[in-house]
């Protein structure tokens, strides 16, 4: 029985975590986290679904790339002004721990719609630490109060990670 995108969504999210991983070279995976649209989603460890289903835990790996993609729809301009999408990274030896993309560092590539790209940075390498991590996206007023916010993220949207195979 093959489950759509949005199940295998559900499901993971129900059991803590949701990673997709695919193999980039023999000894790196590459790990992806998706923000939904005014939702705040926590999870258990980094980690990775192997194509037998199994997740595959990463503490004590090394993050040796990240990469962050956005495109957002918002339904009104209002929703671009408060924007927020951030992600606590669970590493040690890094730069930072902390990503965030604000609504005025997206780009408008189209009617109603924006993009923001980090393409590579190594500012979050590290290793890989036990614990729980978050991947939020809400809408944040001037003056840091949450407010609401309604609008669509693309599939790819999201933060990537090359990471050590275990």
């Amino acid at each position: 029985m093959s489950l759509s995108f949005w199940k295998k969504a559900a499901l993971a999210a129900a059991m803590g975590f949701w990673a997709a991983g695919s193999a980039l070279a023999a000894d790196t995976v590459e790990v992806f986290y998706h923000p939904y649209v005014d939702k705040a989603l926590d999870y258990g460890q980094m980690g990775y679904t192997n194509k037998k289903g199994k997740f595959i835990p990463l503490t004590g790996q090394q993050i040796l790339g990240t990469r962050v993609e956005i495109t957002f729809k918002p339904e009104a301009q209002h929703d671009l002004k408060v924007f927020h999408v951030d992600m606590v990274v669970p590493v040690s030896g890094s730069v930072s721990q902390y990503i965030s993309v604000e609504g005025s560092q997206l780009t408008k590539i189209g009617s109603h719609k924006y993009q923001f790209e980090l393409p590579s940075s190594t500012d979050y390498n590290g290793e890989i630490v036990a614990g729980r991590f978050s991947v939020d996206c809400y809408g944040l007023n001037e003056n840091g109060d949450v407010v609401p916010m309604a609008g669509t993220l693309s599939a790819k949207s999201g933060f990537y990670f090359t990471v050590t195979k275990p």
